[in-house]
């Protein structure tokens, strides 16, 4: 997951900021401005787990 992939899935999975999905999983906020500045991996759970968060967004009408 490229860092520009990775934070069009964290918004798509309805996290606005850096805090709030940091928050959500429980990590510090440097760590997914690592990811986002591509300087650190996703970690292929996240990517997993933002994924299943997007697409029950989108069924959800959420996403509107």
């Amino acid at each position: 997951m490229t860092p520009d992939e990775f934070k069009a899935a964290r918004q798509a999975a309805g996290f606005a900021t850096q805090e709030a999905i940091a928050e959500a999983f429980d990590l510090n906020r440097r760590t997914v401005s690592r990811w986002e500045r591509g300087q650190v991996p996703v970690p292929k759970v996240v990517e997993i787990a933002l994924g299943c968060m997007a697409r029950l967004r989108l069924q959800d009408g959420a996403a509107d």
